[in-house]
Parts: C-alpha cells; structure tokens; sequence
C-alpha cells in the first residue's frame, strides 16, 4: 500500500512540474514569428530557470549543446533552428 501511495505521489510531482515548466501558450510560436536568443532566453528558459542562473553558467558549444538538449527531454519547446541559434548565442558569451 505505502508503495502505491509514493508511487501516487512521484506520479503527481512530476505532472506539475510538467505543467509549471512545461510549454505555455507563447506567441511568438503560434505566429511562426522567429525569436532572437535573447528572447527565447526571456521566453523559454525563464519559465523554469531565473536569469541569473543561465548568465552564470558558462560552458562551450558542446557543453551548451548537452545542456539544451536536456531541457528539451524535460519539456522545453525548440525549433531546430532555435536550439542552434540558442547554442550558439550562449556559448559566444
């Protein structure tokens, strides 16, 4: 019974966490309007990280690469184009 109740429990932590840090309606995404990185930082990367944590982070291309590509497992919404232009603004800095 304990096992069900805890495996209750992760199931729902997870669904909100899914649903906080999850795609939201952006416009942007529905116009098909292209974003700058700066605003797919502002837009995006926002909903589940403050700022200062990205700007603190520092890492090259490929550290970058593997750092979005985890957070679009986690639910992050990038076109392939967003993901290289992101990548490539971050690991610039």
């Amino acid at each position: 019974m304990k096992r069900v109740i805890v495996s209750a429990a992760a199931v729902l932590v997870c669904a909100a966490l899914a649903v906080g840090c999850g795609p939201a309606s952006d416009p942007a995404e529905s116009s098909g309007q292209l974003l700058t990185p700066e605003e797919l930082i502002e837009t995006r990367c926002t909903r589940c990280h403050d700022r200062a944590r990205i700007d603190a982070a520092s890492h090259d291309a490929e550290g970058w690469a593997r750092t979005v590509d985890r957070m679009i497992g986690k639910g992050a919404r990038l076109t392939a184009d967003e993901r290289a232009a992101l990548i490539e603004h971050l690991a610039g800095r």
